[in-house]
């Protein structure tokens, strides 16, 4: 029997054919999901990109990130509040992260689209990019690793997770790829040069949202904790102190930590013009205010939170991140593997971070982010079972893997498809038409008096206007509304949206207590009134439409702009005498 040839042409005919096989598998796997994922998005734009007001906002901090938005786009000076949101104060510091405000205005600008729009496509984008790379790092380990991943992404589209998108998790879901690219910077940490860009990711996570990078870092000195355990380099350097020489230039995990330490400069310096305002706002607040109700290091977040994130919310797959979780404990005890302990620390620190309030009780908010950072747990849970079965398969594993991902993406969509939500609950077109004219028709320095409306107690919404507000105080207005009174004079609330920092004419930051201002004032001392004609409570309607008359009749107010919802009134006599008290009959 003689030894059978292959010719050349043969041979690579036949290994390509074997590599399309393997790349097809992938292909078809990643368009399936991709199918799905189309299917999870649909509930929030419409099929459209672009929508005549702001669409799926469902609380406040989402008008209040369009409004940086629209500063980002139409003012010159970030570092200073326009007085818009500042009472119309001057010089009034920013100390909001700018970041995804200015991504959002650079796009509307090149776009044409409203920055209200990209607002919630930048958080669905950054999120679904987060989880790429967060897949594509578990791909560096195995395939199928990354592939049972997958699935629990899609769950951050549900509620209640869908929350970090449609009610205000936009500076997290920004960081959330710092924090990304940031996870891959740490396997070539080793290499040269990377150590800059892990310095940018992480001063660019900082200045985003300081939360998540926190969390982060660490994941990372867990990693390092155990790498220097397992290779006993502590133990070796205090026998043999002479080793730091070979260690520092061959030794991955000394160079790794020896870039990260170089890494800390680079970060200061990203975030140099942030830190004078970081440590005098540290300074005068104090630690209830910054971490929430409590000041305790360890603490739950309040349960009374309608929007808050329990392990029950991911249905079938709390069991298989808990099992996720003692295998990357295991993992990262007794495997040596160098980028299977970065994965296992970065899910273990951030589930931790998540699960107990360590910086804060608000901290317990970046579980609504827990379908994209404890993607490994749930990878490393089913890739330790399939392990187990693969012997037992021999030549069918490959099926079985396949047919795995199926039934966890069939699963996950019949059980965690979410529903449509209200398409505008706050600021309808006929709202946002109304803004839009008090945008293009009122002068900056004349003031806006916002009475009260069903749907007001999102406040933010009206900062969109782009013009000095006042509010008449919700409590105060339903108290005159319960007496049938009609009284021209209202308890109001000026609009502030930044900090109480100012800076001086030196450039100095300081601390200024006393900007946020609470008045009694009359109607007349407003340039125009801002007023919904219709309200749910007929009382409070009939109160409002006949205070609103009386102002034309007797106050020389006129009609500036009206819809089937809302009315402006003009002033024509701003800081005349306003009409008498009268029982409304």
């Amino acid at each position: 029997m003689g030894v059978e040839t292959v010719q050349k042409d043969d041979l690579e005919i036949k290994l390509n054919a074997g590599f399309l096989k393997k790349f097809n598998i992938v292909v078809v796997l990643l368009i399936v999901f991709a199918i799905v994922l189309l299917k999870f998005l649909s509930v929030y734009d419409g099929g459209m990109l672009s929508h005549p007001a702001p669409y799926n906002y469902l609380a406040g901090d989402m008008f209040a990130f369009s409004t940086y938005a629209e500063f980002a786009k139409y003012e010159n000076d970030l570092t200073v509040a326009p007085p818009y949101i500042s009472e119309g104060e001057e010089n009034i510091v920013i100390t909001f992260s700018m970041i995804g405000p200015i991504i959002s205005a650079q796009l509307s600008q090149f776009t044409g689209v409203e920055t209200y729009d990209f607002i919630i496509h930048i958080n669905i984008l950054f999120i679904i990019l987060s989880a790429l790379i967060i897949f594509q790092f578990l791909y560096k380990i195995d395939k199928k690793l990354a592939f049972f991943s997958l699935p629990l992404a899609l769950l951050v589209f549900k509620w209640p997770f869908l929350y970090t998108i449609t009610w205000g998790m936009h500076v997290s879901n920004v960081n959330l790829l710092f924090v990304a690219v940031s996870l891959l910077c740490l396997a070539y940490l080793d290499k040269k040069y990377v150590f800059i860009v892990l310095g940018i990711m992480n001063g660019a996570g900082f200045l985003a949202h300081a939360r998540e990078t926190l969390m982060f870092n660490t994941a990372i000195a867990l990693y390092f904790f155990a790498r220097l355990l397992k290779e006993k380099i502590l133990v070796n350097l205090l026998k043999q102190p002479s080793l730091i020489k070979t260690y520092l230039h061959e030794n991955k995990t000394i160079i790794s930590l020896k870039n990260y330490l170089f890494s800390i400069p680079i970060m200061l310096l990203m975030m140099f013009r942030y830190i004078p305002i970081l440590s005098i706002f540290l300074h005068t607040k104090s630690a209830a205010y910054v971490y929430g109700e409590s000041s305790n290091l360890i603490s739950w977040m309040p349960p009374w939170l309608p929007s808050h994130v329990w392990f029950k919310d991911f249905g079938f797959y709390q069991y298989i991140i808990f099992a996720g979780a003692i295998v990357a404990l295991f993992c990262l005890i007794f495997q040596k593997n160098r980028t299977l302990d970065i994965i296992a620390s970065f899910a273990i620190m951030f589930m931790f971070n998540g699960f107990f309030s360590v910086l804060g009780n608000k901290t317990t908010q970046i579980r609504h982010l827990f379908p994209i950072l404890l993607m490994p747990l749930v990878g490393l849970a089913l890739f330790f079972i399939y392990n187990s079965l693969k012997k037992p398969l021999k030549n069918k594993s490959e099926i079985v893997f396949v047919i795995l991902f199926v039934i966890m993406i069939y699963f996950t969509a019949a059980n965690h498809m979410p529903s449509p939500i209200s398409d505008y609950a706050f600021s309808d077109p006929y709202t946002w038409n109304a803004f839009t004219w008090v945008k293009n028709n009122v002068a900056d320095n004349e003031k806006v008096l916002i009475l009260y409306g069903d749907r007001h107690n999102q406040e933010t919404m009206f900062y969109m206007m782009r013009k000095v507000q006042f509010r008449a105080w919700p409590e105060e207005y339903l108290k005159k509304v319960s007496t049938n009174i009609l009284n021209s004079t209202l308890f109001t609330k000026g609009t502030i949206l930044a900090e109480n920092f100012r800076k001086t004419e030196s450039g100095e930051i300081t601390h200024d207590p006393a900007i946020t201002t609470w008045m009694n004032e009359t109607l007349c001392s407003y340039n125009y009134v801002y007023s919904d004609k219709l309200s749910s409570n007929s009382q409070i309607q009939k109160y409002t439409l006949a205070m609103l008359e009386k102002l034309i009749k007797e106050n020389n107010f006129s009609v500036a702009y009206q819809n089937e919802l809302v009315v402006v009134l003009k002033n024509n006599n701003v800081g005349g005498k306003c009409f008498e008290d009268e029982v409304l009959v």
